[in-house]
């Protein structure tokens, strides 16, 4: 784990893993998410981009 946990009444924060993957790719396939954001955000990109922020090649 590289972040603690953080946990209130209404929030959990925690390292995202694999299992994350489908959720965040629903969240920045949203136009509005990503109006102001200088990415193309498509799901091979987020995986890959996963890959080599996790170590993996």
């Amino acid at each position: 784990m590289i972040y603690p946990e953080l946990e209130t009444e209404r929030l959990l924060m925690r390292e995202l893993t694999m299992e994350d993957a489908d959720a965040v790719f629903r969240h920045f396939s949203i136009p509005e998410v990503t109006r102001f954001m200088e990415i193309i955000f498509n799901r091979r990109g987020c995986l890959r981009k996963w890959d080599l922020i996790k170590g993996r090649n």
